[in-house]
């Protein structure tokens, strides 16, 4: 603002934005005088102009009232400039009103942030379902038939081309075995546990219990047709291929046929020679294309005899009976943990949380 002669007009009618955020804060008119450093009088006409649109507002300014304020303010007020300041006023009020739905960076800042944490809960919530549904080929048992258990202590037992999941178990100290699912679905456990989903976690620590209990009962007839089959045949297994030379003893398969029958399907089956040694005969089981056992010719007889001896008398044997029992039970279950897993993994948000949903909300 400056000087003309004896009248005072506005240098830039943007200062008189200033003085209109001075009057909406409250402030005093010597705030407005220090910081515009204008000749009092410019001041004290702008701030009094600013004080009678702020309690007019933005509606319709008519000649009358336009008067009103001219002559209220003083110091030289006119129309055109009363007129004038009305157009800044209501621009200033606009921006004001806009400014107010922008939120500030802080805020904005804040919003970012919890929308990355939003959308990493919601990608963490799809691996969770993703989890689940990954699980459910994990909850068949093996065919008891193709479990070759060397010794309880390995605790996992797995396919040469993976074409069914591992199954793995674990052994406590007071031998009792318990199936186990692999350590990738522990947070789908962690969901269940804090969301008490008591009916599955019901199902599937009995999941645990009976499969642990089949894989036992599947390895102690294993050792029992092994040490049986050397101790009647009064055979050693070899633990040799056909590359060694031959010597009388029984082969694996000799054991893992009489244990695949007692707990597989039943079949039919048929003896052959598959090679001769001097005195020596392999013995050969068809249709399974598997050689028995190295036998001298005068014992091949007795040692054929005794293996479909040993297939009858293990598959009407305790263990087999129990190990079918657990098998058809185990199905039933794997069904009723289907019917609960299947619409959890359907959810939006999965119930519960697990450390990474907890560690994700701070």
């Amino acid at each position: 603002m400056e000087h003309e002669g004896k009248h005072i007009k506005p240098r830039n009618l943007d200062e008189f934005r200033l003085v209109l955020d001075l009057v909406a804060k409250g402030k005093p008119l010597d705030v407005a005088k220090r910081m515009l450093h204008r000749h009092p009088k410019t001041v004290t006409r702008a701030y009094n102009v600013a004080c009678a649109l702020h309690r007019h507002g933005t509606g319709p300014l008519d000649d009358d009232e336009v008067k009103r304020i001219v002559e209220a303010a003083k110091y030289g007020t006119t129309v055109k400039y009363v007129q004038d300041c009305f157009i800044q006023y209501k621009a200033w009020d606009q921006d004001r009103r806009q400014m107010a739905q922008v939120p500030s960076r802080a805020v904005a800042n804040s919003r970012i942030v919890q929308l990355r944490r939003d959308q990493e809960l919601l990608k963490h919530q799809s691996d969770i379902r993703a989890q689940i549904q990954e699980l459910l080929p994990h909850l068949p048992f093996w065919p008891p038939e193709q479990m070759q258990i060397s010794g309880l202590s390995v605790g996992v037992l797995a396919t040469p081309v993976g074409d069914r999941p591992p199954l793995r178990w674990i052994v406590l100290e007071n031998g009792r075995c318990l199936r186990q699912l692999d350590e990738q679905f522990d947070v789908v456990i962690e969901h269940l546990n804090s969301s008490g989903q008591a009916e599955v976690l019901q199902a599937l620590e009995e999941w645990r219990n009976l499969g642990g209990d089949c894989i036992e009962k599947c390895h102690l007839l294993r050792v029992e047709v092994e040490r049986e089959a050397e101790r009647e045949t009064g055979l050693a297994t070899l633990f040799s291929d056909s590359s060694r030379p031959a010597e009388p003893g029984l082969w694996n398969e000799f054991s893992r046929t009489i244990y695949r029958s007692a707990v597989g399907p039943a079949y039919d089956c048929g003896y052959t020679i598959a090679s001769e040694v001097g005195s020596l005969r392999l013995l050969h089981l068809l249709p399974e294309h598997s050689n028995l056992a190295w036998v001298p010719l005068d014992e091949l007889e007795r040692v054929k005899a005794l293996h479909q001896q040993f297939k009858q008398r293990y598959r009407e044997s305790a263990l087999a009976r129990e190990i079918g029992d657990l098998v058809r039970s185990m199905a039933t279950l794997d069904e009723q943990l289907k019917r609960r897993l299947v619409p959890l993994s359907k959810l939006l948000i999965i119930p519960g949380e697990c450390s990474e949903c907890a560690s994700r909300k701070k």
